[in-house]
């Protein structure tokens, strides 16, 4: 029975629409994940260098054990946006004369297999090899290792079951979240020694190996618990999706003030409407406000420079606006044939995705404005690369999107989902990033940082002043596209 519900899954992965990709997009996801693959193996390898550089009496394990709690923690957090939770397979083997304990049990090792469990492990093994060995030995590495592993797996029951039974609310993301780093800040200022509270269960572990195994208890009773889960949920009426229980009437009312936009806001009230019940578009866009924190990697170091500010700036203002541009007019690949068929023009349609993107940019750059903290530099850089996503980055998006005609499903999760990625979305990705460095770079040479920023604000102001003509433009190039279009949607 096992190898024929593996053979099921595997026809299932290999008739899947993201594994019908184009070549190209599978060489370069596949290059990217090579790339990651040895990036944590070398930090793993040379985390212990990384640390002796700047401060030569630090423990390199010991400070790395000091962080594993809140590590575990937000390991929760982005599972639960990321990992997916493929329950709603089972719904065919219910009906069947098939023991529900050997499909449980097989959907359970199904998720142990995953990436996001064993991914951690190209850091975790050459990190315990090489420093926890050196600095222990080779019995408390390889408990250290356990004890990593263990909690991962633990983590992905735990994430099994919540996801479920906090299906939709986006609220338990942020919770985790702002728990991390409620303990990260209590720990920075002494309040609350988390660090020294991990650091000591992880020496009992380097004193005494075998405690490593209370750890693989704690991994086993999250995986019994996923499975009595299962079990007490395994019903047709449970896994049914269910309606929104009149709240789609109380979304529409909330959303009524854009009728005052004329058709223009009910196109961004209908996007709105996708991006709140659906889960990809909702899951993309928790990742680009979650990459707002983006900066902290740069902006508290100062071996980066002003041009990494700009990049910075770049990723943080634009993020929203390219993560919903890029898949202009996929995210409608439901529903296109209709909007040919309606009373509306592509000047409308093109208008309200145009209108949607510059508010997305408007609204993280006032959410960036924080960043003020480390500096009001950092501030000017922001408002003058906002300027230019939103006067010509968005153009870029929509320019590429006339081409865009790779359909893929809304309601599928979008964590390592590449049904409807092609060249189109990383040919729009590069002059998004590189455009505003192509500027600042020569305006630097010849003038100074404030010129340039100054030079960038201003083309992006004459862009948006120049909207009309050009979105015009877009619009006509949609109506030649549009049978092209329709047809690549709707495949």
């Amino acid at each position: 029975m096992i190898l024929q519900l593996l053979k099921h899954k595997w026809k299932e992965d290999f008739r899947s629409p993201a594994f019908d990709q184009g070549l190209p997009v599978k060489i370069l996801m596949g290059f990217l994940g090579f790339m990651a693959l040895c990036y944590l193996i070398a930090f793993g390898l040379l985390i212990d260098v990384i640390l002796l550089k700047d401060n030569d009496t630090i423990n390199p394990v010991t400070f790395i054990n000091g962080y594993l709690v809140l590590y575990w923690i937000v390991g929760i957090g982005v599972r639960m946006t990321m990992q997916n939770t493929p329950a709603i397979g089972i719904q065919p083997y219910l009906l069947l004369p098939i023991r529900k304990s050997k499909v449980f049990n097989f959907l359970l090792a199904r998720s142990f297999f995953s990436a996001n469990n064993w991914l951690h492990l190209a850091f975790a093994i050459p990190f315990a090899l090489k420093v926890v060995q050196k600095v222990n030995d080779f019995p408390s590495a390889i408990a250290w290792l356990i004890v990593f592993f263990s909690m991962s797996m633990a983590n992905n029951y735990i994430v099994f079951i919540l996801k479920k039974e906090t299906l939709g609310k986006i609220w338990i993301n942020w919770a985790l979240m702002l728990l991390a780093a409620g303990l990260f800040g209590l720990n920075y200022y002494d309040l609350f020694p988390v660090n020294e509270i991990s650091s000591a269960f992880m020496e009992t572990v380097a004193a005494t190996p075998l405690t490593a195994l209370s750890t693989v208890v704690w991994a086993v009773l999250w995986y019994v618990l996923a499975f009595r889960y299962l079990k007490s949920k395994a019903y047709l009426e449970n896994l049914a999706v269910k309606t929104d229980g009149g709240k789609g009437d109380n979304l529409n009312e909330r959303l009524s003030f854009l009728r005052g936009f004329g058709r223009v806001g009910d196109i961004i009230a209908l996007d709105l409407k996708m991006i709140m019940r659906n889960k990809r578009p909702k899951q993309v866009t928790i990742m680009a406000f979650a990459f707002l924190f983006y900066g902290l990697l740069f902006y508290t170091n100062d071996i980066y420079g002003k041009g990494m500010y700009v990049f910075c700036a770049v990723f943080i203002t634009g993020l929203g606006m390219s993560n919903f541009g890029q898949f202009v007019p996929a995210w409608d690949s439901g529903h296109f044939d209709m909007l040919l068929t309606s009373n509306l023009s592509f000047k409308d349609y093109v208008r309200s995705k145009h209108r949607y993107m510059i508010t997305l940019c408007s609204v993280f750059f006032v959410l960036s404005l924080p960043y003020g903290y480390f500096g009001m530099d950092i501030i000017w850089t922001h408002l003058s690369m906002a300027l230019f996503n939103i006067g010509v980055s968005s153009y870029i998006l929509l320019l590429f999107s006339t081409r865009n005609n790779r359909r893929f499903d809304i309601t599928k999760s979008g964590s390592f989902n590449f049904e409807g990625t092609g060249a189109t979305q990383w040919l729009a990705s590069v002059p998004f990033l590189l455009l505003p460095q192509v500027l600042y770079w020569p305006i630097t040479l010849l003038a100074d940082n404030n010129t340039a920023l100054i030079t960038i604000g201003i083309i992006g102001v004459l862009g948006l002043a120049l909207q009309s003509p050009i979105l015009d433009r877009i619009a006509k190039m949609y109506v030649k596209q549009k049978y092209r279009l329709a047809e690549g949607l709707r495949a």
